[in-house]
């Protein structure tokens, strides 16, 4: 048994922003502004006080996958997992010949994104228990409810010797014992920087992190059915370029959320001491094909003090 951990530590601390606005950047003609007049409100969540407590959630032991002497069971999680948030066990069999390594994709839990942690090699026509870890913790707060109410998991088989996928799995639909006492919300407020039919992002305020810069709140809702992955492009502050790393991967039919993070250190490296205005790009790009679905051209937000 293998588990695979990576500490993830968000602190944040909510600053004020009286406005805000995201323009095309370009010499012709004058950039059209999208102004946010009022701070991003949370979304309502409804729920009742149902029986489930939040941490004793459970799921029914589920066969997830089994064709071709390949079989996935989900047989419990752990609703408190001390850094993640939640843990899933899982006996994986190999009933091949190959050496086979199993691996979770993004998946989805209360309707949001989450990284997930599995890697484990299994020998051929053999068995091994093991545990993924999920961030829920990322998620619990921006979905509203305290309890693990469903989720979405994406798995894929590859030959552990020619790294080639072999089986792709997913979505597999999971509820857990909470699904009848706790409801989940979105909250897609923000100055829209692109709203279509397959997606929307959504910028919310610029946040002051207590112990290190500043960062600017990301929402993506992926309305298509193929996982997507954003990235930006271009990124300046106060018209100095400077690189900073944004990625957000979204499973499909999902939302996720994520910043873009301006340490104190990287800021002094272009003689900024706070963001007044940020020009960037966005790419989104198809995961699994790397085919670009949608390009915003140069943006830029200005922050009013």
């Amino acid at each position: 048994m293998k588990r695979l951990l990576a500490a993830i530590l968000a602190l944040v601390l909510l600053a004020s922003l009286a406005g805000c606005g995201i323009a095309k950047r370009d010499d012709s003609p004058p950039p059209q502004d999208i102004e946010i007049n009022d701070p991003p409100q949370e979304t309502e969540t409804t729920r009742s006080s149902g029986p489930v407590a939040p941490g004793t959630e459970q799921i029914e032991r589920t066969v997830l996958f089994d064709e071709d002497g390949i079989r996935i069971t989900v047989n419990s999680i752990d609703p408190t997992e001390p850094i993640f948030g939640l843990a899933m066990d899982f006996t994986l069999e190999n009933n091949t010949d190959k050496n086979l390594t199993f691996v979770t994709d993004t998946c989805v839990i209360n309707g949001y994104s989450v990284g997930s942690y599995l890697y484990e090699k299994v020998a051929p026509h053999s068995s091994i228990d093991t545990t993924a870890d999920f961030d829920f913790e990322l998620a619990k707060e921006e979905s509203g409810s305290e309890c693990i109410v469903d989720l979405d998991l994406y798995l894929y088989v590859e030959d552990s010797d020619t790294y080639d996928i072999i089986k792709t799995i997913g979505p597999v639909h999971l509820e857990t014992n909470a699904k009848g006492d706790y409801s989940y919300s979105y909250d897609d407020s923000g100055a829209a920087a692109v709203d279509d039919a397959n997606l929307k992002i959504t910028l919310r305020e610029l946040k002051y992190d207590e112990f290190d810069g500043q960062y600017q709140e990301f929402y993506v809702e992926n309305k298509t059915s193929k996982p997507i992955s954003v990235s930006l492009e271009n990124v300046t502050i106060n018209g100095k370029e400077c690189d900073p790393y944004f990625y957000l991967a979204c499973a499909p039919y999902s939302h996720a959320f994520g910043h873009i993070s301006f340490p104190e250190s990287a800021m002094k490296e272009v003689s900024v001491t706070d963001i007044e205005e940020l020009g960037f790009s966005i790419k989104v790009f198809e995961t699994e094909t790397f085919n670009t679905i949608y390009e915003s051209g140069d943006l830029v937000v200005t922050y009013d003090e």
